[in-house]
């Protein structure tokens, strides 16, 4: 009985987020924070915090199929992980969006007495989210693969958003 109540919990709010979607005006512009955090797949499952800020513009005038953007992180494990990519979005329905991103990672890594040593890689980002609107804002879960050198690392939180 407890799992129908999560569901029915679920169900609400993706039937809410539908009714407050087209109640809304039109906007162009999505800025959002994202937290979360970053598991990667090829040091044991090493999972460190990850902070963020994606901005998107819609490319159309009445519905948003399809927009662009620039997505920045800071990864902080081990070593630091500054993340930059260009995302695609595409909107299939009012609040599933899924990205294409290439991008760079700049890796600080911190040696002893204090030096450091910068590398940075190519990554494609590809993910995924469902935006919950409440008016001008959303909550949406997001879910992203970054492929970095023949390996994957998970990336997965949420992001608070505005639209405007």
């Amino acid at each position: 009985m407890r799992n129908y109540k999560y569901l029915l919990l679920i169900a609400l709010f993706l039937f809410y987020s539908q009714i407050a979607m087209a109640e809304e005006a039109y906007h162009d512009h999505h800025v959002a924070v994202f937290v979360g955090a970053t598991t990667c797949t090829y040091e044991h499952g090493i999972t460190s915090p990850t902070i963020g800020l994606d901005y998107e513009y819609y490319l159309g005038h009445t519905s948003p199929i399809f927009g662009i953007g620039l997505m920045v992180e800071l990864v902080d494990a081990e070593h630091i992980e500054y993340i930059a990519a260009v995302p695609a979005y595409f909107h299939p329905s009012g609040s599933f969006k899924f990205w294409l991103a290439p991008g760079i990672i700049e890796r600080e890594e911190r040696g002893a007495g204090g030096s450091s040593e910068i590398h940075e890689f190519f990554m494609l980002r590809i993910g995924g989210d469902y935006d919950m609107h409440f008016g001008s804002y959303t909550v949406s879960p997001t879910f992203s693969a970054d492929l970095v050198n023949n390996e994957i690392l998970m990336v997965y939180g949420v992001t608070l958003g505005i639209l405007f």
